[in-house]
């Protein structure tokens, strides 16, 4: 697969081998051959709590498109129970391209590994990567900032696109025929923001970048050490030596050096 990029009006495509060095080698390995949706049923799951946002979505993609929404999940439990079934629904030969709200809302219960009110969307994308391999996740989300983009994609969550709720349908429409051909879609508006994390990141150890996916997260000291299994002055002396890193010496310095 050649690299390659394509520059329409606010949305850029990149491949595997070109973004591999973006966002920590999840894409170290590149994907062979025509597209995995080719000759296939265009099957799409969307995970969003609010009802307007998901069945608008749904009657554009039948409307303008060959896709079809499927799937659909509007509540934390009715999330969990979409991913078991696509733990079975998608296979290689069919697999599902699904939609993900960053800021699917949820009161956090054992349905889900712990996470960050608000942000469940992570936890879904977390779940499904692990569970359901043949399920290509895209997450938008109001959220533009650099930081969401790199923690999305990283090989902790496992998107492969990323899109922002401020384009409009035909932009997810490139990002869901993208990633359905094994391609990593970012917007361009959000390349350089991505860029100017990954420069930030760059200088963190493997330990220290958790810790601030986990910051960018909004997860507290507490919940950060609970789940790194280390002590609340583990990472109060971790986050210390990250702002030493950036000539900081705040949280939310922090927050700020990372554009959110």
């Amino acid at each position: 697969m050649k690299n390659r990029e394509l520059m329409q009006g606010v949305w850029c495509v990149l491949t595997r081998d070109k973004i591999a060095f973006l966002v920590d080698n999840r894409f170290e390995t590149s994907l062979k051959g025509e597209g995995v949706m080719s000759g296939y049923e265009k099957r799409l799951a969307i995970f969003e709590d609010h009802a307007l946002m998901r069945d608008g979505i749904t009657t554009w993609f039948a409307t303008n498109s060959d896709w079809r929404v499927m799937f659909s999940a509007g509540t934390v439990e009715e999330a969990q129970e979409l991913i078991a079934t696509l733990e079975h629904e998608a296979t290689q030969e069919k697999p599902v391209i699904a939609l993900v709200d960053i800021s699917f809302k949820q009161e956090m219960s054992a349905t889900l590994p712990t996470g960050s009110e608000g942000h469940a969307g992570f936890d879904i994308v977390r779940e499904l990567s692990a569970r359901s391999p043949h399920t290509k996740c895209i997450m938008y989300s109001s959220y533009s900032s650099g930081s969401f983009v790199e923690c999305a994609l990283s090989k902790n969550i496992g998107a492969m696109g990323y899109v922002s709720k401020s384009s409009d349908e035909s932009e997810l429409l490139h990002a869901v025929e993208t990633v359905a051909t094994g391609e990593v879609y970012v917007e361009s508006h959000l390349i350089s923001k991505m860029l100017e994390t990954q420069r930030i990141m760059s200088v963190f150890t493997k330990k220290e970048r958790k810790i601030v996916e986990g910051i960018v997260l909004g997860d507290s000291t507490a919940e950060i050490a609970e789940k790194l299994g280390v002590s609340r002055s583990t990472i109060e002396n971790h986050l210390s030596h990250i702002y030493d890193k950036i000539g900081i010496k705040s949280k939310e310095a922090l927050i700020a050096c990372l554009g959110q």
